[in-house]
């Protein structure tokens, strides 16, 4: 029996973007830019795996009824967020770059404040879809996951309407 190696979830949905974008050449631009963030994304899982597990009470955690896994987001987290504009800003879209060159301008303060709106469910709510959205949850949901993962939480059935967690929809 063949010794095959476990491909991680990031892994499995860089090879189904390449895939595609082999076979859907229309695709190929906009399929190899997402192969692009979800290698990102996978680094960054890699990362966060790697930290040292924080206490609920060292990570400020307040459990309630609302959002039982609630925590906040980490002030060190936003370190690597100038890393996913400047992917966005060499290989996205021109309106997803131009977003990315303007945040990348703001700092990692403002940086810090996006990713916590986003974080705690505060999006934008308009009815065209917001690019800083993009980057809030492209960068965020790595670190979703590495939560999940380190819960121990594992689903059987149906998946749920509302990420446990995050309290938002997958």
């Amino acid at each position: 029996m063949p010794n095959r190696s476990v491909r991680s979830e990031w892994q499995r949905r860089i090879a189904r973007a390449e895939e595609l974008g082999a076979h859907y050449t229309f695709a190929e631009e906009i399929l190899r830019f997402y192969a692009a963030i979800a290698r990102f994304q996978e680094n960054f899982y890699g990362h966060l795996a790697a930290l040292p597990e924080r206490s609920s009470a060292e990570a400020g955690e307040v459990a309630s009824d609302s959002q039982p896994f609630a925590r906040p987001l980490p002030p060190e987290l936003t370190g690597r967020f100038g890393t996913l504009l400047l992917l966005v800003e060499q290989n996205g879209p021109g309106p997803l770059r131009e977003a990315a060159r303007e945040l990348r301008g703001g700092g990692e303060d403002l940086h810090f404040q996006l990713l916590t709106l986003f974080w705690n469910g505060s999006e934008t709510g308009s009815p065209r879809p917001n690019p800083y959205d993009f980057f809030a949850r492209a960068f965020l949901q790595p670190y979703a996951a590495s939560i999940r993962s380190r819960s121990g939480m594992r689903w059987s059935g149906p998946t749920p309407y509302l990420c446990p967690f995050c309290k938002r929809k997958p």
